[in-house]
C-alpha cells in the first residue's frame, strides 16, 4: 500500500473512533471536553486553593501544562496495548499493523485540540494576548505529535509479546508526571538533579509550551530539535519492530 492510502485508512478510521466512542455515552462527544474538564478542576482545587504557589501566573501555567501531559499520557495508555484487541482483524485482512495505535492517537489528537481550543480562549480572556511568537506553538505540537507516536509505536509493537508491560508503562508514566514540570518549575530543583530531569523530553515541551502561551517568547530552538530527533529515533525503532514483528502478531492468542 502506498502512504496515500495508508493516510486514508487512518483519516477513515480515525472518524470511525470518534464516531464509536461519541455513541457508546449518552453525552458523546461533549465527554471529549467534560473529562479533561474534570480532570483540570481536581488540580485547580488542590494545586491553586489548596497549595498556595509562589508561581506567577499559576493557574495558566499549571493549565498548560496539565493539558500537554493528558494528551501524552492518555495516547501512552490507550494506544500501546491497542494491537492485543486487533488480532482477529490482522488475521482477515492483511494491513499493515503500525496503523492502529497511529490512529489511537490521531483520535486522542482530535480530543486534545479541541480542549487545547479551550485553553487559548481562557488565556485570552484571562489578558494575554498573543503576538506572532504564538505561531510557535504549532510547531511545538507538531513535535510532541512525532514524539508520542513514537513512544506509542515503540511500546505498541513489543507490548503483545510481553503484556506485563502495560504495567511497567502505567507506573513509568505516573513517575515522569511528577518530573515533566507539569505543576512547578524544575527551576527551583538544586543541581545536579536539574540538569538530570531537564532531560526530559516532555518537560522541555511543556517549558516551551508556556513559553510560547505566558510569556510570548520564542521556544528554545535547541529543546525542541532535541525532542524532534528523540522523536525520530523512536519512530525509526518502532517501525522497525513492527516490521520484524508483522507476521508473529497473528498468531498471537487474543487478550
Amino acid at each position: 500500500m502506498t502512504f496515500k492510502q495508508y493516510l486514508a485508512i487512518i483519516v477513515f478510521k480515525t472518524k470511525a473512533e470518534l464516531q464509536a466512542e461519541r455513541q457508546r455515552t449518552y453525552l458523546g462527544f461533549i465527554w471529549w471536553i467534560l473529562e479533561p474538564l474534570m480532570f483540570l478542576a481536581i488540580f485547580y482545587v488542590v494545586f491553586v486553593h489548596i497549595r498556595q504557589s509562589n508561581t506567577e501566573n499559576f493557574v495558566q501555567f499549571l493549565l498548560i501544562g496539565l493539558i500537554l501531559w493528558q494528551w501524552f499520557k492518555s495516547s501512552i495508555s490507550q494506544s500501546s496495548s491497542v494491537i492485543l484487541y486487533q488480532i482477529n482483524l490482522l488475521r482477515q485482512v492483511r494491513i499493515a499493523a503500525w496503523i492502529f495505535p497511529i490512529i489511537k492517537v490521531a483520535a486522542n489528537t482530535v480530543k486534545f485540540l479541541i480542549v487545547f481550543t479551550l485553553l487559548l480562549l481562557f488565556l485570552w480572556s484571562t489578558g494575554f494576548h498573543l503576538n506572532l511568537n504564538f505561531l510557535y506553538i504549532i510547531e511545538i505540537l507538531i513535535i510532541l505529535f512525532l514524539f508520542i507516536n513514537g513512544c506509542v509505536l515503540c511500546l505498541a509493537a513489543i507490548i503483545p509479546f510481553v503484556p506485563d508491560i502495560r504495567v511497567i508503562v502505567d507506573n513509568i508514566l505516573l513517575g515522569l508526571f511528577f518530573v515533566s514540570g507539569v505543576f512547578f518549575s524544575i527551576d527551583v530543583i538544586p543541581e545536579p538533579i536539574k540538569s538530570y530531569l531537564s532531560l526530559n523530553p516532555m518537560y522541555k515541551m511543556i517549558d516551551n509550551s508556556r513559553e510560547v502561551l505566558i510569556n510570548n517568547a520564542a521556544p528554545n530552538q535547541f529543546d525542541l530539535l532535541y525532542v524532534f530527533i528523540f522523536a525520530c529515533i523512536l519512530i525509526t525503532i518502532g517501525l522497525t519492530l513492527f516490521k520484524r514483528f508483522q507476521n508473529h502478531y497473528a498468531k498471537l492468542s487474543e487478550t
